[in-house]
């Protein structure tokens, strides 16, 4: 499962920003009317600037905010050094192959323990927990520039699934 880099969702929200800010321009405008010149005795449009103005410098804060917030999270959560990743899977010779690919390449298996998927993502930034007549079971939440919005599921001590939350 390929994740986009940081720098990569750093360019994807800046084209999404730009996309935005320009349907968001142009429906103002049209709404507005600057879109076509009209015809008064003074020929003013200073009211309909002032107004593309205020929502384009809306669009232009709520996206310096998306950037702050994703910018606090990849310093909060910074991605294992592959170095660390690489003395877990020396570490631990006896580890099936595929998992030591894995961890090395930062990614998950179904199977790995919770300290194969820490090696490969480092810790969650929650972990809920429960238990019953048939094992215990954990959620683990990942909020990072990497895995951001990303549930990994233990059973009995192995990962048994995950899941991936996505905005439309």
């Amino acid at each position: 499962m390929m994740q986009p880099t940081p720098s990569a969702l750093a360019r994807k929200l800046m084209v999404k920003r730009i996309t935005l800010m320009s349907s968001v321009l142009f429906s103002v405008m049209m709404v507005s009317g600057c879109g076509t010149p009209r015809r008064s005795p003074d020929n003013d449009l200073s009211a309909d600037a002032a107004a593309t103005k205020q929502a384009t410098d809306e669009l232009l804060r709520q996206s310096d905010e998306l950037l702050r917030q994703m910018q606090e999270r990849e310093d909060r959560w910074p991605p294992l050094h592959p170095q660390i990743r690489q003395k877990y899977v020396e570490a631990h010779p006896k580890l099936r192959s595929e998992f030591a690919k894995a961890i090395l390449d930062g990614e998950v298996c179904v199977g790995m323990t919770p300290e194969d998927v820490k090696a490969s993502w480092g810790n969650p930034r929650t972990i809920n927990s429960s238990g019953g007549e048939y094992g215990s079971a954990e959620q683990w939440c990942y909020h990072d520039s990497k895995h951001d919005g990303t549930y990994l599921y233990f059973r009995n001590g192995a990962l048994t699934s995950w899941q991936v939350q996505r905005t439309p």
